[in-house]
């Protein structure tokens, strides 16, 4: 429980109260599902990403426990890139059935078969592994003696998400030998 606590402590109480609002929007579409037929797929999409939700939660837990960190590390990983297929399909067909434009149609399903390829892709080469504790680093001729990482993760090494500087492990790089 401490863990928990503590994980929406430094998320500043952001993960509660997206559980809140996500229970909140699930209760409001399962009665109005039948009002609004477009919507329908709606309450399915929210489950799953409680679920999303859930599978990172424990994933965090059972790293910070020692308890099968691998196995809900790895259930996180195909949580997550399962609701990443069915998010697209969802708010593809949603917009496929607003829209009347045969051209946008077609491009809503090509894209649609992009982004599910690439989506196949990326889920068989994954990332790295939580048993993995190393990575090749080739460091920078910049000799100093207080120098530290900041590792840096986000979608595809596209967009940095967070810094996250490593004050605690701070190393020296000296001036090479030629």
């Amino acid at each position: 429980m401490q863990g928990i606590l503590h994980e929406w402590e430094i998320s500043y109480y952001t993960q509660p109260l997206l559980l809140l609002v996500l229970f909140i929007a699930l209760i409001i579409s399962i009665r109005k599902r039948k009002k609004y037929k477009i919507l329908n797929t709606f309450p399915f999409y929210i489950i799953f990403l409680i679920m999303v939700y859930i599978t990172g939660t424990a994933s965090t837990l059972s790293s910070a426990i020692k308890y099968h960190p691998e196995f809900f590390w790895g259930l996180t990983e195909y949580t997550d890139y399962g609701f990443t297929i069915f998010e697209i399909v969802t708010f593809s067909v949603f917009f496929y059935q607003l829209i009347d434009n045969l051209l946008l149609k077609r491009i809503i399903i090509v894209a649609n078969l992009v982004f599910i390829l690439f989506s196949i892709y990326m889920f068989i080469t994954s990332s790295r592994r939580p048993k993995v504790q190393y990575f090749d680093w080739t460091v920078p001729n910049t000799p100093t003696n207080a120098a530290v990482l900041d590792i840096r993760f986000g979608c595809l090494n596209i967009y940095p998400e967070t810094v996250s500087l490593q004050v605690q492990s701070s190393f020296v790089i000296s001036p090479s030998a030629n």
